[in-house]
């Protein structure tokens, strides 16, 4: 039999034994999905650094071409 699982809902943890093989296949469902919220965060953090690069190179263009800090 497969090992219980942990989840937490509202706060609360609760580990929950793998009874049949509808249970597990549910559990590998789970599993997709958190490995999909995953690499959606990581993709996600990417992309704000990326924004964040490109904020500070539109930054220091207008500092190089004006000489001063944008008001």
């Amino acid at each position: 039999m497969p090992a219980p699982i942990s989840i937490t809902i509202n706060s609360k943890t609760y580990s929950i034994p793998i009874l049949n093989g509808e249970m597990d296949n549910l559990v590998q469902q789970m599993v997709q999905q958190k490995e999909a919220i995953d690499r959606n965060r990581e993709r996600m953090n990417d992309a704000k650094v990326e924004y964040n690069n490109s904020c500070n190179a539109l930054l220091l263009m207008y500092i190089q071409q004006t000489g001063q800090y944008p008001e």
